[in-house]
Parts: C-alpha cells; structure tokens; sequence
C-alpha cells in the first residue's frame, strides 16, 4: 500500500466481483417496497370497467344543432329529427351506446333553431306582403 500525503497508507477499498458478491443476502433490496399481488375486493372500479362504444351520429347531431342554432338555421330541423331518432336507438340498445348528453343537447339545438327557421320565415313573408302591399298602394 502506498502511503499518503500525511503518512498514513491511502485506503484501498476491498475489489469485488458482481457476479459472486450479494450484499443483500436474502437477494432483495430493503430499500425497494416490496412488490404485493393480491385480488381487489369487491367489484372492480369504474376506470377499469369497458365502457360502452358512443352513439355513431352523436357528434354529427352535436355540430348539426350548433351550426343550426348559431349560422345556417336549415340544418336545425335535420339535428331535430336524427337527434329523435338518436333517442329511441339509445334508449332501446340497453346500455350498448352511451353519449346520450351529446345527442340531447343537439336535439334541443335543433328545436332551438327550428323555432328560429320559422320566425325568419314568417318575417320574411310579412316584409315581402308589406312591401308588395306598399309598392301597390303608391302606384295611386
């Protein structure tokens, strides 16, 4: 051993191979928690139930009764009348569609903007009436 810059022998720590030295007798580490596997009780939880496939149109009523409401009010009848038929297939399926929220909401949009289809309606034919009825009465 060499000695060092004091003069005490530099410590030269014992050389041991991996493969032939555990430190742990028992071949676990104890600083590790130890892995247990056991059987829940009870039924499982929600997050690892399968949930059920959504609705194929769900969505496609969702933006029909949105657009329908907000920019084009034609497509509103169209999200009223497949967000209905969305219903009755949801509810007779048993459980097997879900997002029955998505298709309610869009059903409403489309009563919604059905109702605002027939007022624009309706208050386009008055103004034609009227100004049909105006342009007869100045023509005296």
């Amino acid at each position: 051993m060499s000695q060092g810059p004091y003069g005490q022998q530099d410590y030269q720590p014992e050389q041991y191979d991996s493969g032939q030295y555990n430190p742990y007798p028992s071949g676990q580490n104890p600083y590790e928690a130890p892995v247990q596997q056991y059987q829940p009780y009870g039924p499982p939880s929600p997050y690892q139930m399968q949930m059920a496939p959504p609705h194929p149109r769900a969505t496609l009523i969702l933006v029909l009764g949105i657009i329908g409401v907000t920019v084009f009010n034609v497509l509103s009848p169209f999200a009223w009348f497949m967000g209905s038929k969305a219903l009755k297939e949801i509810d007779s399926s048993g459980g097997v569609h879900t997002d029955r929220g998505q298709v309610v909401a869009g059903k409403v949009m489309g009563i919604v903007g059905s109702v605002f289809l027939i007022l624009w309606t309706l208050y386009f034919v008055f103004m034609i009436i009227l100004l049909i009825w105006s342009s007869s009465m100045s023509s005296f």
